[in-house]
């Protein structure tokens, strides 16, 4: 199955990138920034990644030819309390359905 998984580089996402591989299957990977991965855990050629952030990269395009898509990406304030909870909701729930 070919997946597009978005939030690739995140702990989360490198966990079902991995999984996925080794179950056979193809691996659409998105992050905002390549992750640093090395030997065994480099599992898809950084120049197939599709980088940016969630507000930024074009789904309708991203999905063609997927046949599914996993979203293990948000945007947080993390250790800190959020306070623009309008700026969080765009993000996490607006941006990726643009």
């Amino acid at each position: 199955m070919r997946v597009l998984l978005v939030g690739a580089g995140g702990f989360l996402g490198r966990t079902i990138h991995k999984v996925l591989i080794e179950n056979g299957h193809t691996v659409i990977p998105s992050s905002r920034r390549l992750p640093r991965l090395t030997g065994s855990e480099q599992l898809t050629p950084h120049k197939d990644w599709l980088l940016g952030d969630l507000e930024n990269i074009n789904w309708a395009e991203s999905v063609v030819g997927a046949q599914a898509v996993i979203c293990t990406a948000a945007s947080l304030a993390m250790g800190s309390e959020v306070h623009d909870w309008e700026s969080c909701v765009s993000t996490n729930i607006y941006g990726f359905s643009k």
